[in-house]
C-alpha cells in the first residue's frame, strides 16, 4: 500500500505544503478551462504525474435536477490505496444507510454540483486501516451548462499524516475552507 508521501516525494518534509501547491495548481487549471467546463475538455497531461494519483472524476446520479448520489468514474491511485472501497463504479453514499462520514462528504460533493462552484474542505478521519489521517479535498464542477446542477465533478484529495499537535483533534469533523484561502494562506491557517 502506498502513502501520500509516496506520490509527493518520499523525502519531502512538508507534505501539507506540497498538497496545497497541488490543490492551487488544480484550481488554476480548472479556472483556465472555458465554460461550461466540459469534462470532455479535460487534458490529463496538463495535471502532471504528481497530481493525477490524487484525482477523482465523478458524475451526478439523479434526474430532473436531483442529486441522489455520486458515481465514481475514475479513482486516482492514492485515493484507491487509501480508501479501498473507492473503485470506479462505487457510489459516494454507498447504500441505503450510509455512515456519517459518507453523508458529510456527499454533502460537499452535492454543494459543488448544485452551486456549480468549487468547494474545498479539510478534516480528520480514521482510515479503513484505523490510521488517523487528515484529508484536504478540492471539488470542481464540470459540465456546468444548463439550468440544473453540474453533471460531473473533478475532485483532488490529499491524505496527510496527522502531526503531533493535531493528534487529539476530532475524528470525522470536516470543515469547509473558502476556496480563495487556498490561493493566499499559510498551511497552519487551514487547521490541518
Amino acid at each position: 500500500m502506498s502513502t501520500c508521501t509516496d506520490h509527493m516525494g518520499e523525502d519531502s518534509p512538508w507534505p501539507k505544503t506540497i498538497a496545497l501547491a497541488q490543490a492551487r495548481s488544480l484550481l488554476g487549471l480548472w479556472r483556465d478551462m472555458p465554460s461550461p467546463k466540459a469534462r470532455s475538455a479535460l487534458d490529463p497531461l496538463a495535471f502532471g504525474g504528481r497530481i493525477l494519483p490524487h484525482l477523482n472524476i465523478m458524475r451526478r446520479v439523479g434526474s430532473a435536477g436531483r442529486i441522489d448520489d455520486i458515481h465514481f468514474d475514475l479513482v486516482g491511485g492514492v485515493i484507491r490505496d487509501t480508501v479501498p472501497r473507492l473503485r470506479p463504479g462505487a457510489l459516494a453514499l454507498g447504500g441505503a444507510a450510509p455512515d456519517e462520514d459518507r453523508t458529510t462528504l456527499f454533502g460537499f460533493y452535492a454543494k459543488c454540483l448544485a452551486d456549480k462552484a468549487p468547494v474545498a474542505f479539510t478534516g480528520q478521519y480514521l482510515s479503513e486501516t484505523k490510521v488517523r489521517t487528515c484529508l484536504l479535498c478540492l471539488c470542481l464542477p464540470l459540465d456546468t451548462g444548463g439550468d440544473g446542477p453540474a453533471e460531473s465533478l473533478l475532485a483532488g484529495a490529499w491524505f496527510l499524516p496527522v502531526d503531533g499537535k493535531n493528534q487529539d483533534g476530532p475524528i470525522g469533523v470536516f470543515e469547509e475552507i473558502p476556496v480563495g484561502r487556498l490561493q493566499d494562506c499559510a498551511v497552519p491557517s487551514l487547521k490541518m
